[in-house]
């Protein structure tokens, strides 16, 4: 919106004045104004969409949290260690991405914010590199995380479909499958920016 309100308006002179007092705060050429701004653009859009991504399957991985405490509990599923490890490690996987997500997308909130109260190139390209190099980590745990509450969720769109025993086989068979994969690649890009 700030940058918009810079830009627009019906006095040319004006929009002109912005553009050059922002080259001289940002130390870009006013020529390269606009290449900055599509730059820019694309990786605010990008975090934007990640962002948008994980607000959408939060509602369903909190409910799923509930769901699997409730399966944890029965007794068909206590009688069986293996079960009630597989449903634990379900449990505590989502529960670190989920949490680990949350505090990556806090990370580039804080280099936006860094970025806007020192608008130059050195903190565009930190900001950048910051971003890109975990396009790949994000976009792939939040995908698998995505189709994984999918597919819960339409196959128990309430708490009220499945027995225990339907509910830990689905756990075992659908939910645990993969899941170590995303829980490496979140802690590899954790330990890439220092989490």
């Amino acid at each position: 919106d700030d940058l918009q309100s810079l830009f627009r308006g019906t006095d040319m002179a004006r929009v002109r004045e912005n553009l050059r007092v922002m080259a001289g705060k940002t130390g870009i050429p006013l020529a390269e104004i606009p290449k900055f701004l599509e730059e820019y653009s694309d990786v605010f859009l990008s975090v934007a969409y990640y962002r948008y991504s994980f607000e959408a399957v939060r509602p369903d991985i909190d409910r799923f949290l509930g769901w699997i405490h409730e399966v944890k509990s029965h007794r068909e599923v206590t009688s069986s260690p293996a079960t009630q490890n597989h449903c634990k490690q379900v449990e505590e996987t989502l529960r670190f991405l989920s949490n680990s997500i949350r505090e990556r997308l806090m990370q580039f909130h804080g280099s936006f914010e860094r970025f806007w109260a020192d608008i130059n190139r050195q903190s565009f390209a930190e900001m950048r590199k910051q971003i890109e190099e975990n396009h790949a980590s994000m976009g792939s745990v939040l995908c698998g995380l995505v189709v994984k509450m999918n597919l819960w969720k339409k196959t128990f769109p309430d708490n009220t479909v499945g027995g225990p025993a339907t509910r830990a086989k689905f756990v075992v068979t659908e939910m645990l499958p993969g899941l170590t994969r995303l829980r490496d690649m979140e802690r590899g890009a954790r330990s890439r920016l220092d989490l």
